[in-house]
């Protein structure tokens, strides 16, 4: 499905009723923003998962600066689900 959408002078865009209601992306859905400079794209994913006190790391250009790396994040779960346990 392709819609245009138009960005607002604050950054802001609207995703169309449309491909909100196919994704069931309600008001307050978390979104992962991704930028592949290689194909020109903006992805935008659902956040699926949350690790309990840890913070999500920033997207964009500062992605390099905090790298986050799959065993690392598994490390963390493993962290809080200890620490949700005892």
């Amino acid at each position: 499905m392709r819609r245009i959408t138009v960005m607002s002078s604050r950054g802001q865009i609207v995703v169309p009723i449309e491909v909100r209601r196919q994704l069931k992306w309600e008001a307050g859905t978390q979104l992962v923003v991704e930028w592949s400079g290689q194909s020109r794209r903006l992805v935008l994913s659902p956040v699926r998962e949350q690790v309990v006190g840890v913070k999500i790391p920033p997207a964009g250009i500062l992605r390099d600066v905090y790298p986050v790396s799959t065993t690392y994040v598994a490390q963390l779960r493993d962290e809080a689900d200890r620490d949700t346990l005892s």
